[in-house]
């Protein structure tokens, strides 16, 4: 994928493969869960987007980098 208008390899994102799991449990009287999940689980390193200046005369390209791997756990109480 590109991030500019003009198809240049400094605008360039190569493709990518993420791995994320989401884990949910529920007990049988229902009134509370617990939630595990993982994001990036691989800890993929990727550009989000180029901003690509080289055109403009300033020489410069900027980008966005992935987020790292993120784990979270999220306890829920429904009263």
């Amino acid at each position: 994928m590109y991030s500019g208008a003009v198809n240049a390899a400094t605008n360039r994102i190569g493709g990518y493969t993420l791995y994320n799991a989401h884990l949910t449990w529920t007990p049988t009287d229902g009134s509370w869960q617990v939630t595990l999940q993982g994001l990036n689980l691989t800890n993929k390193f990727y550009w989000v987007n180029v901003f690509d200046l080289t055109a403009a005369g300033s020489g410069t390209v900027s980008g966005t980098p992935s987020p790292p791997r993120e784990v979270s756990i999220e306890v829920k109480h429904t009263l």
